[in-house]
């Protein structure tokens, strides 16, 4: 696990944040506006943000919280400059409360550098969506519950890009709660039909195009169908785990209804 974070222009204004972990890389994203900028996810430590803090420009500080996974919101302490507001889903909230603390306290038995982790919460939130002018760009905020109750992915409309988080992953998506996955795919079909989207930027796994929107959306169509069908590609242990995790998630919603 890598325990520092590397940052790399995608366009100009935009940078991609990444570091990895035990099982996964992770990534986040910078955006620089004339006015004011944003970041969206802070990743899993304080020192991920490291690098992000010579970056920061404008009088007005954004971050966005794609969903309450640890390794998207443990690194906002990292911020030498802190947000002046961090938006998230409504449903955020309820992650702050039993989950984030839980896991903090188990990682810390493992390795006290996450003693430096400090939960901080979403200081607004909002239901269906919302946009952050930055001055040029505009960062639109669009709740995609699937992944989480509380999923949020963001679209750059000067830019073409899409910032997923884990609405949309490669080699597979993962299910938390099997009940949520019919309105997931209805969900990443909007953003698949939009020809104005050329470049998804998933949390894990590598950029592409629309395609990888359609990638997720023909595996969670099949996990509804009862086929145990993972991508073609060799899955690494943890994505066999996740996809056998996957199944039961469903049948278990199915055995539910």
């Amino acid at each position: 696990m890598s325990r520092h974070s590397s940052v790399r222009l995608l366009e100009r204004g935009l940078w991609l944040v990444e570091a990895s972990l035990d099982d996964l890389d992770v990534r986040g994203a910078l955006i620089v506006g004339r006015d004011s900028c944003a970041i969206f996810d802070t990743l899993a430590h304080p020192d991920h943000m490291m690098p992000v803090n010579r970056l920061i420009r404008g009088s007005w500080f954004t971050a966005v919280y794609s969903h309450g996974d640890w390794d998207h919101v443990w690194g906002t302490g990292g911020l030498l400059r802190p947000p002046d507001q961090i938006l998230a889903h409504h449903d955020c909230h309820e992650c702050f409360e039993v989950n984030l603390p839980r896991q903090l306290t188990n990682k810390r038995v493992e390795d006290d550098w996450w003693n430096a982790v400090s939960l901080v919460r979403p200081t607004h939130t909002f239901g269906t969506e919302h946009t952050v002018d930055l001055g040029g760009p505009w960062l639109d905020l669009h709740h995609l519950p699937g992944h989480t109750a509380d999923s949020v992915v963001g679209w750059l409309p000067e830019w073409g890009t899409l910032l997923a988080g884990d609405a949309v992953e490669t080699p597979l998506p993962l299910v938390n709660d099997g009940a949520l996955v019919t309105q997931w795919i209805e969900g990443l079909k909007h953003w698949s039909a939009d020809s104005h989207v050329r470049v998804v930027v998933p949390a894990h796994g590598p950029l592409g195009g629309r395609e990888m929107i359609d990638n997720n959306i023909e595996y969670l169509e099949g996990l509804l169908e009862g086929r145990d069908q993972p991508p073609a590609s060799p899955l690494t242990e943890f994505y066999q785990k996740a996809h056998r995790a996957n199944l039961e998630r469903i049948a278990a919603a199915r055995d539910a209804n």
